[in-house]
């Protein structure tokens, strides 16, 4: 279905509570509180309208009560799946992709789906990723976030993205270990380090950008027959074994002067279990060229 303008509308909303589980039965709408962001109403595609509240947590319901089941094509797959689901509208003509996985999905049909609004306050790990994946094809949805797409079922189709996998997987990283230096203030360090303006942003963008180029490195594995683990490839990219590499660098020379990111902090988690062995699930998956297209 074409909008009334060139292109397709597409209006990324924020911060989606819980996770959906996908087949589940709808619950009963609820009256919305204070809405969060505006969208395309769905009896005038194309058009923003009217302040919608994001899809309920628990289920497809209200605007979009018709829950879509997402097929994919082997195990890994399906685990990167979770957390994943997708809600039509009641004339099946607008979708709500909701992202409650641990990582980034792309939207890659419908084409020529425009960029989510850059004056949308977003988390400062999706602020950052979007800047390091710049003008890349598709609409990435970060996890926690959700986007309301102007498309039947049959015209949506999502994917995994290595590049995407990677660059997310490495503000993970950064997230975590910054936090841990303050007590566990998570999204306290990270909201600070990444801060617009601040220099240690760009030493955020500059990690970030060798995470999501770290994929170069992984050629596309239909079998799964990876022959170095992902992570290794992604610490030698960000310089955490070995030579220090462009991140690596940009790290060091910001030690002095920015406690929450030392280079020997950050290898450490890097080898942690928790990390490594997430990243390497969600890499092998993305490199076997995932795709999942939702069927009602």
């Amino acid at each position: 279905m074409r909008s009334r303008n060139s292109r397709r509308r597409v209006v990324v909303l924020l911060l989606m509570p819980a996770v959906l589980a996908i087949g589940c039965n709808p619950d009963p709408p609820r009256p919305p509180s204070t809405p969060t962001s505006i969208t395309a109403d769905p009896t005038t595609p194309g058009e923003v309208s009217r302040p919608v509240p994001p899809t309920s947590a628990g289920a497809c319901a209200g605007l979009f009560p018709n829950t879509l089941t997402l097929v994919a094509e082997n195990f890994a797959e399906a685990l990167a799946q979770t957390g994943l689901a997708v809600c039509a509208d009641r004339g099946l003509r607008v979708v709500d992709v909701v992202n409650n996985s641990s990582t980034v999905w792309i939207v890659d049909r419908p084409a020529g789906l425009e960029p989510p609004s850059a004056t949308l306050s977003v988390p400062t790990d999706v602020s950052l990723f979007r800047e390091i994946r710049g003008g890349a094809a598709g609409l990435a949805v970060e996890p926690g976030q959700h986007a309301v797409v102007e498309a039947t079922p049959a015209q949506l189709h999502l994917r995994l993205d290595k590049s995407s996998t990677l660059g997310w997987q490495t503000l993970t990283l950064f997230k975590d270990s910054a936090g841990e230096s303050r007590q566990g203030k998570v999204v306290d360090a990270l909201a600070n380090l990444g801060a617009k303006g601040s220099p240690t942003r760009k030493v955020l963008i500059t990690c970030g950008r060798a995470g999501y180029e770290a994929a170069d490195l992984l050629l596309d594995d239909p079998a799964g027959h990876l022959q170095e683990e992902p992570t290794q490839s992604l610490r030698k990219s960000l310089g955490l074994a070995g030579k220090l590499e462009k991140c690596g660098v940009a790290v060091k020379e910001s030690e002095s002067w920015t406690p929450e990111l030392k280079l020997g902090v950050l290898a450490e988690h890097a080898k942690r279990l928790s990390w490594t062995e997430q990243t390497n699930s969600l890499a092998r998956a993305a490199v076997r060229a995932m795709t999942v297209a939702p069927r009602i």
